[in-house]
């Protein structure tokens, strides 16, 4: 073979070679894309120079656009007057090493998060032991705010809520372990969120909902398993709820709506988007019956009311028999 030959023909073959690797680089970028970022990473833990020993203080050194990656071990409040440990007030991505090792452990008290910042990605870390009180106590805690990502994590233990959102748009929650909390998840007033491929075991509620009216929530892919109630709503109409498994729940999903007597018509046709969900009390492809209530609030004299409960139902139009293999990162 001649030098031209031979050159060409080493060519090719590093061409084919080149060929053949690309597929697989792209495959690991799109799976690690949560990991990526344009800007500076900042350290938490470990033992490299430079590293914070406090999540707090590597957020309030960065930029927007920067991720802050903590390495595992636990995170707790600094000092009795933190009701947090993380605010996280800067549009950055928050990375644990390893979910089941990078823990933000709760004092039993307040919240443990907070999102107070549009653009944030919160991965890789289990959030534990919130407060119980009503309105503090949350694992993570967004509030009027966009663009939000919470996936990869741990919820445990967090006795009031461990997930509240409010008033916020464009957020998704998925690949998530709900466990041992009160509610889960609680969407309230909120545009453009949706949840998929989370595990929802073991809770007081998996899911609740209130006040969303056509508002594109789509709740989709999760396994609801062995939970007092798995999705429970009020007030809310047109919510999406499909290709979820509901298994073993004691309430498998129930609503209370509630309003005076001129809005009964309105409450009564509060109805969301059921879609072939599995139900394992449910062994039928007619439609599933979902019971719920409807209260009345009728005036009597001034400020004294009285309350009347009516029986009110919606219903999965097209269940499916099967469990579905719910998909979550290991």
């Amino acid at each position: 073979m001649n030098k031209k030959c031979y050159t060409i023909a080493i060519g090719m073959i590093l061409l084919f070679i080149g060929m053949s690797i690309i597929p697989s680089t792209a495959e690991v970028k799109e799976k690690s894309s949560l990991l990526s970022s344009d800007g500076t990473w900042w350290y938490v833990g470990g033992s490299g120079p430079g590293n914070y020993t406090r999540i707090q203080d590597a957020i309030n050194a960065a930029s927007d656009g920067d991720t802050v990656f903590v390495y595992r071990g636990i995170y707790t409040k600094n000092n009795p007057y933190d009701q947090v440990i993380v605010n996280v007030n800067k549009r950055i991505r928050l990375i644990g090493e390893d979910k089941n090792t990078t823990i933000l452990k709760g004092s039993g008290k307040y919240k443990v998060v907070i999102v107070s910042a549009n653009g944030v990605v919160i991965s890789g870390f289990t959030v534990q032991e919130s407060g119980a009180d009503v309105y503090p106590g949350s694992g993570i805690f967004i509030d009027d705010c966009r663009d939000i990502i919470i996936d990869n994590n741990i919820f445990l233990e967090n006795p009031n809520c461990a997930l509240y959102c409010v008033s916020s748009n464009n957020c998704s929650f998925s690949h998530n372990i709900f466990r041992k909390n009160g509610f889960a998840l609680y969407i309230a007033s909120s545009v453009n969120c949706s949840v998929f491929s989370n595990l929802f075991i073991s809770n007081s509620n998996g899911i609740d909902f209130d006040f969303e009216f056509e508002r594109l929530i789509d709740i989709y892919s999760n396994e609801f398993k062995d939970n007092e109630k798995g999705v429970t709503w009020s007030n809310s109409q047109g919510v999406a709820i499909r290709l979820n498994n509901f298994i073993g729940n004691k309430v498998q999903a129930t609503f209370f709506n509630y309003g005076g007597l001129l809005d009964l018509g309105s409450l009564i046709g509060y109805k969301q988007n059921w879609s072939s969900n599995y139900w394992s009390n449910w062994k039928s492809t007619s439609p599933k019956p979902i019971r719920g209530k409807i209260e009345l609030y009728i005036p009597v004299i001034p400020l004294v009311w009285i309350k009347i409960p009516l029986l009110s139902f919606d219903y999965d139009r097209t269940p499916v028999q099967e469990p579905y293999n719910i998909s979550v990162y290991i």
